[in-house]
């Protein structure tokens, strides 16, 4: 089927392992990522989402294809944030015991 490939590109700091991690509280869902580039001195790294968007898709947003767009790009990044919460909460709570 013809459609777009559509490219979201998130700058991050810190420790890329800590992705990797599952905190104690997590949602139940794959979370598929493009490439992770690892932070490097003082260069931020940055996760890559891809979003497919079928052509008949986008026919019917045309007049608001930039609010259609981030709007997918919302939908698909906020399982992520809430997962990197959930993380630091759990990271807080152990850097305080310590």
């Amino acid at each position: 089927m013809d459609g777009y490939r559509v490219t979201f590109t998130i700058p991050f700091d810190g420790d890329a392992r800590l992705l990797q991690l599952r905190p104690t509280r997590c949602i139940l869902i794959n979370f598929p990522v493009e490439r992770l580039y690892e932070p490097k001195g003082k260069n931020t790294g940055s996760i890559v989402l891809c979003a497919e968007i079928l052509k008949s898709e986008m026919k019917s947003h045309l007049e608001d294809m930039t609010a259609y767009i981030s709007g997918v790009f919302k939908g698909k990044f906020k399982d992520y944030r809430q997962m990197i919460c959930y993380a630091n909460a759990d990271i807080e709570g152990y850097n305080k015991g310590l």
